[in-house]
């Protein structure tokens, strides 16, 4: 918690992700959360897991883009409407 914390009040006072990137990495470090030896293949993995998440979003852009394009969020939202306006005539006409 305390290199989260670094890293984001150093973030925010110089403006730069890296220094607070090196910030988070030298208190881990200190702190024996990671250890030394094992430095690499936490960064390696870090860097696997932003990779993996950068492409689902990348893959996740392109589809909300192709459905805006061809106006399927329209009809959907359409669709939706019609149906909560069938239910709503439906609970409204139904006595209780």
């Amino acid at each position: 918690m305390i290199a989260i914390f670094v890293a984001f009040v150093l973030q925010l006072t110089f403006g730069s992700m890296e220094i607070g990137a090196i910030g988070g990495l030298t208190v881990m470090f200190l702190y024996r959360v990671v250890y030394l030896k094992a430095g690499d293949k936490v960064v390696q993995e870090g860097m696997l897991m932003m990779g993996t998440i950068t492409f689902i979003m990348l893959i996740a852009s392109g589809f909300a883009n192709v459905l805006t394009e061809t106006d399927l969020i329209n009809e959907w939202r359409m669709e939706q409407e019609q149906k909560n306006l069938k239910e709503y005539s439906i609970l409204r006409i139904s006595p209780i």
